[in-house]
C-alpha cells in the first residue's frame, strides 16, 4: 500500500512515498538504472542520455530533455548518480534545481516494496514564486505512479509477445 506524507522542515522539504510492485526487482531495477528509459517514466521527458566521459555508477551524469508542462521551450536537467547498490538502491542529485532523491527496492513474497524519498532546500527566490511543498508532493506522487505503470505497459506488452495467437 502507498502511504505519502510531507514533511516542510525550515528550509528543508522532504516528500516521501511507498509503494507495492507486484513485479520481479530486477524488472523494476532495470528500469529504474536505465536513464535512456526514463521516458517511460517522466511524462515531460523526451530524451535521456549519460554524458560521454563520466564513470558508470557513482559520479555518473545524465541529462534529461523535458518540455515541462506543454511548453513551447525545451529544460534540460543535469542529474548526478550520488549512490548505488546494486539492485537495491539508487540516490541522485539534480545539479540544475538541487533537489536530492533516492528509491530503495525492498523484497517482498509477491514483488519489491518501493520507498521514494525527495529532498529539495529551495532558493528564497523559488520560495517567493513556486508553492514548493506542493510542487515536491506532486513530482514525488507523479514519479511513484509513473514507475507503476512503466512496469504495468512492459509486462502487458512482453505477455502480448508470448501469447499464442488464435
Amino acid at each position: 500500500m502507498s502511504k505519502p506524507h510531507a514533511v516542510a522542515g525550515e528550509a528543508i522539504l522532504t516528500d516521501e512515498y511507498s509503494l507495492h510492485l507486484p513485479h520481479e526487482r530486477r524488472r523494476v531495477w532495470n528500469l529504474l538504472r536505465d536513464v535512456t528509459r526514463a521516458p517511460e517514466i517522466v511524462p515531460t521527458c523526451l530524451r535521456a542520455f549519460t554524458v560521454p566521459g563520466t564513470p558508470a555508477g557513482v559520479g555518473q551524469q545524465s541529462v534529461f530533455v523535458n518540455r515541462p508542462g506543454g511548453a513551447e521551450h525545451l529544460r534540460l536537467v543535469l542529474v548526478e548518480l550520488t549512490a548505488e547498490e546494486l539492485g537495491r538502491l539508487l540516490a541522485w542529485r539534480d545539479l540544475t534545481t538541487g533537489m536530492q532523491s533516492s528509491i530503495r527496492l525492498t523484497d517482498r513474497d509477491d514483488g519489491v516494496f518501493l520507498d521514494l524519498v525527495n529532498t529539495w532546500t529551495p532558493t528564497p527566490a523559488q520560495r517567493q514564486f513556486l508553492d514548493c511543498e506542493r510542487l515536491l508532493n506532486g513530482t514525488t506522487m507523479m514519479a511513484a505512479g509513473a514507475i507503476r505503470r512503466a512496469l504495468d505497459t512492459e509486462l502487458a506488452v512482453a505477455a502480448t509477445a508470448i501469447a499464442p495467437s488464435p
